[in-house]
């Protein structure tokens, strides 16, 4: 049902979210609405850019979910989104009056995650090890609090990785489009017709957002791409029991060693809050390390090495997404090349942070070009 009109839908939903996302970048910059230009800690752009960007991802996911006559279980859909709530206000409030807590916006998916239990049975009850699955399955408080953290930690991940041009984005295409494959094997109409509806969006997004950063989608579109990942990866597994916990986990790979990783560095290697920013991520490193001092070699602003880095992030999660697609009911193979990316992680991130960049990573480095200059002419007089 999905697989005829799977190119068309996708390409109605790019377009009506490429010229939404482009009435967005006009009206907020003429109305100096929620725009700012780089100024803290963990911002990479000079350029004035709309926070806002979230919203017509947001509207245009709404709008086909109520108008599109084929999409599965319509019920369950709308009901996800209208959890999504509570996320979508926290960050529309952080992206147009700024300084919220980030323990409040936290707090916000933990109560998203929460309304989706009840509302669309959004359970978590296993992962994959045994000791662990027993408590998911018979303590409910303990299901239902892990299944609110594991939502609302992977919408706070994705907000994290948000500010580089077409980073997020497109790294939830590349999840979407996982999930799309993978439910269409499974049989599951839900996950599947969901994931198409992100991925349209998400690909008209794009052509504002990449490769010059004119929208960002904010924390409002941050959370609540993040929250539908977490959402769908719960559904996936608790809907099929021949898709693995690891599957989504792996799939996600990035994002969430990410925010372990820096939480772990603040709280306990450098002594400060765990919600505190800064520009110590990896792909601020990568940005710094690989990326940037090539593109001061050539002259080049800051928009093209911005979006540079995404690239690198991009391949990251393509190394996972396909070792996810190839095992994605073998939860041992999953673990294994899950504990694969996170040593490479770790010796990525030790190597950069040293100052000792991989030369195969680096981009060739070429001086600006000079411009020609023409000898001058002599002319010979007569009487020489």
């Amino acid at each position: 049902m999905l697989g005829a009109d799977a190119l068309q839908l996708i390409l109605l939903l790019a377009l009506a979210s490429a010229g939404l996302t482009g009435l967005t970048v006009l009206l907020t910059r003429r109305w100096g609405l929620a725009t700012d230009k780089g100024g803290t800690v963990q911002r990479v752009h000079r350029h004035f850019a709309t926070r806002l960007g979230g919203l017509p991802v947001i509207l245009c996911v709404a709008a086909a979910a109520l108008a599109w006559p084929q999409l599965p279980q319509r019920e369950l859909a709308l009901g996800l989104l209208l959890c999504a709530v509570p996320a979508i206000a926290v960050g529309l409030a952080e992206d147009l009056r700024g300084h919220l807590s980030p323990h409040l916006r936290l707090l916000a998916t933990f109560l998203s995650a929460g309304a989706a239990w009840f509302l669309i049975g959004g359970e978590l009850r296993r992962v994959g090890l045994p000791g662990f699955d027993w408590l998911l399955a018979h303590v409910t408080v303990f299901a239902f609090l892990f299944t609110a953290f594991a939502v609302g930690g992977v919408a706070h991940s994705i907000n994290i990785i948000d500010g580089f041009n077409g980073l997020s984005a497109f790294y939830c295409v590349i999840c979407f489009a996982a999930f799309f494959i993978v439910a269409t094997r499974v049989g599951d109409p839900l996950v599947q017709g969901l994931s198409l509806l992100f991925c349209g969006t998400l690909l008209g997004f794009l052509a504002w957002n990449f490769p010059f950063g004119k929208v960002f989608l904010g924390d409002a579109g941050a959370y609540f791409l993040g929250f539908a990942l977490g959402e769908l990866s719960v559904l996936l597994v608790a809907r099929n029991p021949a898709v693995s916990p690891w599957f989504c986990l792996l799939l996600l790979a990035y994002p969430i060693w990410d925010t372990l990783f820096s939480s772990f560095r603040r709280e306990v290697m450098r002594r400060r809050a765990w919600s505190e920013p800064d520009a110590l991520h990896l792909h601020h490193l990568i940005y710094r390390r690989l990326v940037r001092p090539q593109g001061r070699a050539r002259g080049a602003g800051l928009a093209i090495p911005n979006s540079m880095t995404s690239l690198y992030v991009w391949m990251l999660g393509l190394m996972c997404a396909a070792p996810a697609l190839l095992f994605w009911n073998s939860t041992l193979r999953l673990m294994a090349f899950f504990a694969l990316f996170a040593v490479s992680y770790g010796l990525l991130y030790r190597r950069l942070a040293r100052f000792r960049s991989p030369r195969l990573l680096r981009m060739p480095r070429r001086a600006p070009a000079v411009p020609r200059q023409e000898s001058p002419v002599v002319t010979r007089l007569p009487s020489e």
